[in-house]
């Protein structure tokens, strides 16, 4: 039965029927907004939906088109990679990308809802404001006094945030279907990068990457050189990337303030920054800045959160 798309009531039902049988959220609320005259085009966070096997809708029901439909998958323990695009040579930066689009942040969009307290909770790039020159990699006199492979905080100095975890960015984002699964601090290249607060198990790194990438590289899906550890109390996954180099290796149990390698600007970056990806034991993505992770990602009092 078609939609008569002027009424409320058959645009929810149909909604209903079409997510019941395995629809993308994101296409779908696209569908319905290009359809109904009026309706505002949403931002959605992309997210893992479960897939069901559909049952056949009775004749009189509202017709789904395939095009809102994801295919069938069997669920995997890990999410899956997202696919490589082919390059686009814009020869813009992220700064006039973002300015072009006027995308808002997702995030921004849900963040009247604060996250949960407890932190229950692999891979995505940022606008960097202003661009960053690419520095050498060198020890900094600030980070001598240090123990060895320990510091106090993931990052030794405070760092402007150039993108946050959700950021729509479609012109940057090329394998991520547009949107940022990690938040960047931009720092030079070379400042020592540890883990936060915890205790994590190196799950996984990349260190064949160029340590100088460039927009939509595709070293690594655009991670270029990176370290992925699980905390070994929550289940939380982080992914620290676009290193320069990596010191870290799988199987490691390692504390809070070890540093696994030093920043850089591997992979699809417009320059050097941390890129931290954090997502929970269920795989769903989560700014980092809104989570007690933060309190231990810069020195105390001097975290610098930008938007």
């Amino acid at each position: 039965m078609p939609v008569d798309w002027t009424n409320p009531n058959q645009i929810q039902e149909f909604k209903s029927a079409a997510l019941s049988q395995g629809a993308d959220p994101n296409q779908l609320e696209q569908y319905i907004a290009k359809n109904s005259p009026g309706q505002p085009n949403p931002m959605v966070i992309p997210q893992q939906v479960p897939v069901s096997t559909p049952s056949a809708p009775p004749s009189d029901a509202l017709q789904v088109p395939s095009s809102v439909l994801q295919p069938q998958t069997q669920p995997s323990q890990t999410p899956p990679s997202p696919p490589q695009k082919p390059y686009d040579p814009t020869g813009k930066t992220q700064a006039q990308i973002m300015a072009e689009t006027g995308q808002q942040s997702a995030l921004d969009q849900i963040g009247k809802n604060p996250i949960a307290p407890q932190v229950n909770s692999p891979h995505i790039t940022p606008p960097v404001q202003p661009q960053m020159q690419q520095s050498p990699q060198v020890q900094h006199p600030q980070f001598a006094q240090q123990a060895p492979n320990m510091q106090g905080t993931v990052l030794p100095v405070a760092a402007p945030i150039t993108q946050h975890a959700g950021n729509y960015n479609p012109g940057v984002e090329v394998y991520s279907h547009g949107y940022a699964r990690d938040t960047n601090f931009a720092v030079p290249a070379g400042t020592p990068a540890a883990l936060p607060p915890g205790t994590w198990k190196v799950v996984n790194t990349y260190n064949q990457a160029n340590p100088v990438g460039y927009l939509h590289n595709g070293e690594n899906q655009g991670y270029g050189n990176d370290v992925v550890a699980v905390n070994t109390q929550t289940g939380d996954r982080i992914i620290e990337q676009h290193l320069s180099r990596v010191q870290a290796h799988p199987g490691q149990i390692l504390q809070g303030g070890t540093v696994i390698g030093s920043t850089g600007s591997s992979g699809n970056t417009t320059g050097a920054n941390l890129g931290i990806e954090l997502t929970d034991r269920n795989g769903r993505i989560i700014d980092i800045t809104r989570t007690p992770y933060m309190a231990g990602v810069m020195p105390q009092g001097r975290n610098s959160v930008g938007r």
